[in-house]
């Protein structure tokens, strides 16, 4: 498979110029026949522009990533807990777990749209789920602003 360099390299130097202009900036636009034989026409402009937030999803997205990952590496919860969300939280229709599993969710919701310190306490019998949503509630509280916090 040829290198994408190469290959808008080839684009570039096969490209004609229109006389046609770009609605958006005025500039005369461009046209050449891809690798696959498909007409493309573009402006140099929106192609830049095109690639700036291509550059900056890409950045973005990889910065993400590593916070994440940091996140996990400086945990002291088990690697199994990472898979608890509120989707997989499973409860029954109209029950008190359905109930708690709203309420937490509106909690993370909240918590997330203010960054300043927040306490949650979840309590109740072993088994009815407290750690699945309070990893849940982490989870999404950071997925969402980027917060971190500390779940003891």
């Amino acid at each position: 498979m040829e290198n994408i360099g190469m290959q808008a390299l080839a684009n570039a130097k096969r490209a004609v110029r229109l006389e046609q202009k770009c609605s958006k900036h005025g500039l005369n636009m461009y046209t050449y026949k891809n690798h696959e034989g498909e007409q493309v026409t573009y402006c140099p402009q929106c192609r830049a522009e095109d690639l700036e937030a291509l550059q900056e999803r890409f950045d973005q997205e990889a910065r993400q990533s590593i916070i994440e990952r940091k996140f996990r590496e400086n945990s002291l919860v088990s690697p199994k807990m990472w898979s608890c969300t509120f989707d997989s939280f499973e409860a029954q229709p109209g029950s008190a777990e359905e109930l708690i599993k709203g309420q937490v969710r509106n909690a993370a919701i909240a918590f997330a749209t203010k960054p300043v310190a927040h306490h949650a306490v979840l309590y109740g019998q072993p088994g009815a789920g407290k750690s699945h949503l309070a990893m849940a509630m982490m989870q999404q509280i950071h997925r969402t602003s980027g917060q971190t916090m500390a779940f003891i």
